[in-house]
């Protein structure tokens, strides 16, 4: 019974430790996207040009 509680504990910290990893790499790359975007000013205004549509200004 208790292989089976610590199978399952540690099945939980690697699920834990995995989806946190992945957070960790989306959020990286989100601002990977967002900072590059000051090397192309054109896309940044571009972009705000584009929102500033969308909001009906």
């Amino acid at each position: 019974m208790s292989a089976l509680l610590l199978h399952n504990f540690l099945m939980n910290i690697s699920t834990l430790f995995i989806s946190r990893f992945v957070l960790y790499v989306l959020s990286v790359m989100l601002l990977g996207i967002i900072f590059s975007a000051y090397f192309a000013p054109e896309l940044t205004i571009a972009i705000t040009n584009q929102v500033w549509a969308l909001c009906g200004w």
